[in-house]
């Protein structure tokens, strides 16, 4: 891949007690090998990149500031990651 590599990274569901180291440890992992992480979802603040609320402003954050990036989009299905990429199609 060429250009930008960025990671939007949802919440990880069912880790139990460890959904907190989990979610550091993998953030930590995708902060050191990609030149941007974002997250969405109650326990994505730990991964400690940029955190939304709002899918919108993701999707905004996403267009206007890594537009010829490839981007990895990937979150447990209760989060509902597949409504950015709606939006980052249309």
């Amino acid at each position: 891949f060429t250009g930008e590599k960025v990671a939007v990274l949802g919440s990880m569901a069912e880790l139990g007690d460890e959904a907190k180291t989990f979610h550091q440890q993998i953030g930590q992992l995708a902060k050191d090998s990609l030149d941007a992480v974002y997250s969405y979802g109650e326990l994505a603040k730990h991964y400690d990149g940029m955190h939304f609320d709002d899918l919108d402003q993701l999707a905004s954050r996403l267009l206007t500031h890594h537009i010829n990036a490839t981007v990895l989009i990937k979150g447990s299905r209760m989060v509902q990651l597949d409504q950015l990429v709606n939006r980052l199609q249309k």
